[in-house]
């Protein structure tokens, strides 16, 4: 089994094509922005376990 992640245009046009993972990658820059301005805000302030809703795209290569 072969699996990319980021669901880029190139996977589709591998032959086979590749399964992979869809992410939004604008939403993850958008909370990573946040959770860096908070921790440069607090410093001290513990670690947060962040999780990140994907959807798998099943294609060829599973």
């Amino acid at each position: 089994m072969v699996v990319g992640f980021d669901n880029l245009a190139e996977s589709k046009s591998h032959d086979p094509q590749v399964t992979t993972f869809n992410v939004d990658k604008t939403g993850i820059g958008k909370r990573l922005l946040s959770v860096l301005l908070d921790r440069i805000a607090h410093p001290r302030q513990k670690t947060q376990l962040i999780y990140i809703q994907s959807k798998l795209i099943t294609r060829q290569t599973t």
